[in-house]
């Protein structure tokens, strides 16, 4: 079971009455979260922001951690639930917009890719490949790249810049 605060997500066992983990967080408030099917995932929503939280297990008990966070969000986030038996999730922000992401680990880090997009002002470009881009910000880069964007570098693409 869970409870939101502004301070984090409170977990309790099954019955609901002993307290367990506080899943601590200082730069959003908590107004929407979701549990995943296999236990391991919970989204929560602040904000513009979701931020992904992974259980691991030392056989006796488990501990949470915080392993990314997706910003890419025009309005704030409003929805956000787990697909069944997969780590893909689903969001719905007040910009008009409903994504699908991908949860995605290796080599140590988790990657949250956008499988598509509807509504909304958000741009998607799932296989776009970007070449000799000039004056980019990180922002942006950021954005294209989570929406399946790749750059890649021109030797004549930076001779014509």
């Amino acid at each position: 079971m869970f409870a939101s605060d502004a301070k984090g997500i409170r977990l309790y066992d099954e019955k609901g009455q002993t307290f367990g983990t506080i899943l601590e967080h200082d730069k959003f408030q908590v107004e929407r979260f979701a549990y995943s099917s296999c236990g391991q995932w919970i989204a929560a929503a602040g904000g513009k922001t979701v931020h992904l939280w992974k259980s691991s297990s030392d056989g006796m008990e488990a501990s949470w951690a915080l392993k990314t966070t997706v910003g890419t969000f025009l309005g704030k986030v409003r929805k956000v639930a787990w697909r069944p038996n997969t780590t893909e999730f689903a969001t719905a922000s007040d910009d008009g917009s409903i994504r699908a992401w991908k949860v995605e680990e290796g080599s140590g880090h988790v990657l949250v890719r956008l499988l598509w997009g509807h509504g909304g002002t958000a741009f998607t470009a799932p296989g776009a490949v970007l070449v000799g881009v000039v004056g980019l910000s990180a922002t942006n880069r950021k954005l294209l790249e989570q929406r399946g964007a790749i750059f890649e570098t021109s030797s004549s693409a930076n001779d014509d810049a």
